[in-house]
């Protein structure tokens, strides 16, 4: 029988192209009390189907180092995705989010910034590293400057919509939402598409984004 100590131990996988940058942060992390590194790896293997947070190196965000986000996401949905990024370009955070991992980290922070980013994304938060919240929120902004969005749009949601918003912005698949709410995948979806509809969005970050900044949820800033 496990003891509430191990039952606490956040499990994770370091995933990235660089087996030095692998091996460091597998050494670092190991030193942590609560944290057990299952594995590093160049691509994603066995070592992941028991895991609870993955720490993606997508370095300058290029597309092999992105893909890894994906598959991921695919193949261990419950799982968090974690991004440790070189770029403070909002474009490379941006497209992490979009491919679905739940907070970014810059390598030039601490590693207590690292620790704590991990244990809020495996308690269900999202992270965003100090300064790029602001970026995204602006960037989203600016794409849809021409766009009113009033309380009368967020009036119009459903208390489902809302609920289903609630868990999106936690990170959850369709799959996990509709296992939580108990409805199928498919109400999920058509929730999603009417929840876009309303809002005037193009897909699940820019609701993301548009719930922080309304106050609908709110997010995770380094104290």
């Amino acid at each position: 029988m496990k003891t509430a100590a191990a039952l606490a131990t956040i499990r994770l996988v370091v995933l990235g192209p660089h087996a030095i940058t692998r091996s460091a942060l597998h050494c670092l992390l190991e030193q942590q009390p609560d944290l057990s590194v299952l594995g590093d790896a160049e691509r994603l293997d066995r070592n992941g189907d028991e895991c609870d947070v993955f720490l993606v190196d997508i370095g300058d965000g290029h597309a092999r180092s992105l893909a890894l986000i994906k598959d991921v996401v695919k193949r261990h949905p419950s799982a968090r995705v974690l991004a440790l990024a070189n770029s403070h370009d909002s474009e490379c955070h941006t497209r992490a989010m979009e491919l679905g991992a739940v907070g970014v980290v810059l390598n030039d922070q601490t590693p207590g910034t690292l620790f704590k980013a991990i244990q809020k994304v495996n308690q269900g938060e999202i992270w965003l590293a100090r300064g790029r919240g602001a970026d995204m929120l602006r960037r989203v902004r600016g794409a849809h400057e021409t766009h009113t969005r009033g309380e009368q749009q967020i009036a119009s949601l459903t208390r489902r919509e809302r609920e289903i918003i609630q868990w999106l912005a936690r990170g959850l698949n369709n799959a996990a939402i509709a296992q939580q709410l108990f409805i199928s995948e498919s109400t999920v979806r058509n929730h999603l598409t009417s929840i876009l509809d309303k809002l005037e969005l193009r897909n699940r970050f820019e609701l993301v984004v548009f719930a922080f900044r309304r106050g609908l949820v709110e997010y995770v800033k380094e104290e």
